[in-house]
């Protein structure tokens, strides 16, 4: 996106929020990377943020604050592009410890 303070949920389209949906039903790892443009951030974002703020219905965008909150920012590089395999492997990790409790 351009804005420099939220990121527009219209830019997901339900069956893709659907799908999110359904792999997370799975136990699969699912997740979303945004970009702010103008900012030049990415962000690995989990699909169950996304889908919690979609099916929220009088919400239209995600934060840039929720966004910092509930992700791990990335930075761009030369190799690999976008490392965003460091966030997934955060996320299993995360996924790993909950799972033990």
């Amino acid at each position: 996106t351009r804005n420099k303070t939220n990121f527009p949920l219209k830019n997901f389209h339900e069956h893709q929020i659907y799908h999110l949906d359904e792999c997370l039903k799975q136990s699969g790892i699912c997740f979303t990377i945004i970009r702010f443009t103008s900012l030049q951030r990415y962000f690995v974002l989990p699909a169950s943020f996304v889908i919690k703020a979609w099916k929220e219905k009088d919400k239209s965008s995600m934060t840039l604050k929720e966004i910092e909150a509930n992700s791990i920012e990335i930075k761009s590089g030369f190799h690999p592009t976008l490392p965003y395999l460091i966030a997934v492997d955060h996320f299993i990790s995360e996924w790993k410890v909950k799972n033990d409790e």
